[in-house]
């Protein structure tokens, strides 16, 4: 890990310092940024850098200095000079070293960046900000259509949360309430896993932001469904009764039932089946028996069972949730199989010589060879909203997915 960004730190820190004669801290300053790797830096910061260093190189010229006692001979119009100069270099080394890391984050292809990831943590302060405006910017461009691809919007949800950067729930929400599929253009399938623990370390015991997600139809589906387990996170940490859990989640149920947002009833259903929610079970039959739930998702003699079986249902459902927020980026992300560098392949053996074998039978016609090639050759990749390949008339992505 890169030690520019401490050097450049506690350099910046003494040209800071109001106390004391200017000269005094010169020595000190300079001495902090000994054995900075310019070569480190990008080129542009490492040009601006050496002109400055350059620079107070040329006003020490002028004064015999050979030890640090002699900077006391420096002028104060020299010496503020120089400190600021000095602290010109100190922020320029971090913010190269700060752009260095979100590329890093942003560039991420299969391997995991677990440097840059630990830079973050170690120096927070920096990098919120430059976490916060990453998301921002990214939901921008999905809200301009810009697909252009990048990670670092990803890392910026997953690092927020783990620092516990309250500040940064808005926008959170925001990117949840992208419409279509720009949660996942930002979130990829973390949207499925993810957002329930997520809300539940931001929302506290206060579930209205959770409800107005729920219920707004506007918001891509599988965020809503993701929002809706949010309650059940929010029981096992004991910051709600699972009384108020099922009287809130009975009362989405009823209102989409009315309002004929059916494609939330299942989930709905699923998440009160869980909480072993018996004041719901009325409601919940009668919608099924009206054919309002998709029983392809759940059906009710599931529900029913779950119901029944009382607090035995609620305590393995609530030993089963994940832990709440992100408790650390690089353990969870390290479970992904997109971070799982695919093994290298090994060498192809040479093709020994080949042995003179009897000739085939022919296919019986051409007809049939073409069909054999053609069953397996014409694969293409499946769409989230094309039909299911399975024939269930479903789309792909509520259905085989």
């Amino acid at each position: 890990m890169s030690d520019i960004i401490i050097k450049a730190q506690r350099s910046s820190e003494i040209t800071q310092t109001c106390s004391g004669p200017a000269w005094d801290r010169v020595w000190p300053a300079l001495e902090a940024l000994s054995g900075l790797t310019l070569s480190s830096l990008n080129s542009s910061a490492r040009e601006t850098v050496e002109a400055q260093l350059a620079a107070v190189n040329q006003i020490t010229a002028a004064y015999d200095i050979e030890v640090e006692a002699d900077y006391k001979h420096l002028t104060d119009s020299d010496a503020l000079d120089i400190l600021g100069r000095i602290d010109a270099v100190a922020q320029l080394c971090i913010d190269s070293e700060a752009e260095r890391v979100i590329q890093e984050l942003d560039t991420a292809g299969r391997k995991l960046p677990v440097a840059a990831i630990k830079e973050v943590r170690e120096h927070r302060d920096i990098f919120v900000p430059l976490l916060m405006r990453t998301l921002e910017q990214a939901i921008l461009r999905v809200r301009n259509c810009d697909k252009r691809e990048e990670n670092a919007s990803f890392f910026a949800i997953l690092l927020l949360t783990e620092l516990e950067v309250i500040e940064a729930f808005p926008t959170l929400l925001e990117m949840l309430r992208l419409p279509d599929e720009g949660p996942f253009d930002l979130f990829g399938d973390g949207i499925h896993d993810l957002v329930a623990p997520i809300l539940a370390r931001f929302s506290g015991d206060s579930v209205s932001e959770i409800g107005q997600i729920v219920q707004d139809t506007n918001v891509n589906i599988y965020v809503r469904w993701s929002a809706v387990q949010t309650y059940k996170y929010l029981v096992r940490d004991e910051l709600i009764s699972r009384q108020v859990a099922v009287d809130v989640l009975h009362r989405h149920f009823q209102e989409c039932a009315e309002n004929e947002d059916y494609d939330m009833l299942a989930p709905l259903a699923c998440e009160l089946g869980d909480l072993a929610a018996e004041t719901a079970a009325e409601s919940i039959r009668s919608a099924f028996q009206r054919n309002l739930v998709d029983e392809s998702i759940v059906n009710l003699a599931f529900i029913e069972s779950q119901i029944a079986a009382g607090e035995e249902t609620v305590e393995r459902e609530l030993e089963n949730c994940r832990p709440t927020g992100m408790p650390d980026t690089i353990t969870e992300l390290s479970r992904w199989a997109a971070f799982r560098e695919e093994p290298p392949r090994p060498p192809r053996k040479p093709n020994p010589q080949p042995t003179r074998i009897p000739r085939p039978h022919r296919l019986t016609s051409d007809v049939s060879r073409s069909k054999v090639v053609t069953s397996i050759s014409g694969g293409h990749k499946v769409g989230r909203n094309d039909s299911c390949p399975c024939g269930s008339g479903k789309k792909f992505k509520r259905c085989c997915r």
